[in-house]
């Protein structure tokens, strides 16, 4: 058994549950466009870096809380999807594997069913801030977001894992709207962030969708390293813990 036929498998459960589709589309919908049309039309000054250098730049308040919105609905909506796919998944791939899957396929589906749900909403999220919202660098702005979603989507896969369904949810309500919403959103923290901050799972997903927004250029090559690193260590934190639940 192949990891795309059993991804299928795995995903046509989810397309028997209407309201959780509902979720992920009217969710994104409310969110951002409520957001962008409460906003008040006012100068909002913050920093991005450009040639290097950190560099102060002044743009509408609604254009930036149109920007922002975006990885803050996708990380919320991706943790729920991390979470949800996580939950029984001991169980239920213990089954696929009696059937005669390996343990790495039904890992590698598992991940993947992840990317496949995680991508679906953070897409959403940005074609309906792409109503209002023009960023700089369009392709740059969707990769930075994606990372973002994925991240945060790993997260609630871990959280299912480690703390269970009440403890993950309660984590994923709260997570993104702390780090993404608060520590790195420049209508809160304008100027250089603490170096805490920076240690936080959304910091350089964030940052690469404000530099794709709001800059022509790319200079947030810490940022991307950043990001990149949380998304190895999560991978690879998801595949340890699935691996030591199926085998308790």
């Amino acid at each position: 058994m192949k990891v795309l036929p059993i991804t299928g498998l795995l995903l046509r459960e989810y397309q028997r549950n209407a309201l959780l589709l509902a979720l992920l589309v009217v969710v994104p919908v409310i969110f951002i466009t409520v957001s962008i049309y409460n906003t008040e039309d006012i100068p909002l000054t913050f920093l991005v870096r450009e040639g290097g250098e950190s560099e102060s730049i002044t743009e509408s308040m609604v254009d930036v809380h149109g920007a922002i919105m975006v990885p803050i609905t996708a990380a919320f909506l991706a943790s729920l999807v991390g979470l949800f796919t996580m939950l029984g998944a001991a169980r239920s791939d213990s089954r696929l594997m009696i059937a005669g899957a390996s343990p790495l396929v039904v890992t590698g589906s598992r991940l993947a069913l992840i990317l496949v749900l995680s991508t679906a909403v953070t897409l959403v999220s940005i074609g309906v801030a792409l109503i209002e919202f023009r960023p700089e660098v369009l392709w740059s702005f969707v990769t930075a977001n994606l990372l973002v979603g994925l991240t945060y989507a790993l997260i609630g896969g871990l959280a299912a894992l480690v703390v269970g369904r009440l403890g993950g949810a309660y984590l994923m309500f709260t997570l993104p709207m702390i780090d993404i919403g608060i520590y790195q959103d420049p209508m809160l923290i304008s100027g250089e962030q603490a170096f805490w901050m920076k240690l936080l799972p959304g910091f350089g997903g964030t940052r690469l969708v404000l530099d794709a927004g709001f800059t022509s250029g790319f200079d947030e090559w810490t940022a991307l390293a950043a990001a990149l690193a949380w998304l190895a260590a999560l991978a690879l934190a998801v595949v340890y813990v699935l691996s030591s639940v199926r085998h308790a």
